[in-house]
């Protein structure tokens, strides 16, 4: 699991809502979890190529120069795009269950997924 999923769900947010609702908001949880760890991580790869470092705060060029694979390696920068938007559309599905309760994961995984930084 990477480590944003894993941050998310072990959560405060998730120990609460597991202990009034049940494992199968769990399991909806990990779920947002790992989809919003996954783009999480794509944008990094992203802006590892796309971003100024005035604004990424880091040399980017990084991973590349350490011959890293990431996803843009692997798939390109616009496949790599769309895959954020569609782990970003299955992590906001998880939390259909939980309607307007989950509202502040539905900014989290916006921010995360629109970040320039």
């Amino acid at each position: 699991m990477e480590p944003i999923a894993s941050l998310i769900s072990h959560s405060d947010i998730q120990q609460q809502t597991v202990a009034e609702n049940g494992g199968f908001f769990s399991v909806a949880l990990e779920h947002y979890a790992e989809q919003i760890g996954l783009a999480y991580q794509i944008v990094d790869d992203i802006l590892d190529v796309s971003a100024d470092s005035t604004v990424l705060g880091k040399t980017p060029g990084k991973d590349k120069f350490l011959g890293k694979a990431t996803y843009v390696s692997l798939h390109g920068i616009e496949s790599a795009r769309a895959l954020v938007e569609t782990y970003r559309i299955a992590a906001l599905e998880s939390l259909r269950t939980f309607g307007t309760r989950a509202h502040r994961l539905h900014r989290l995984a916006e921010s995360l997924t629109n970040r320039v930084a």
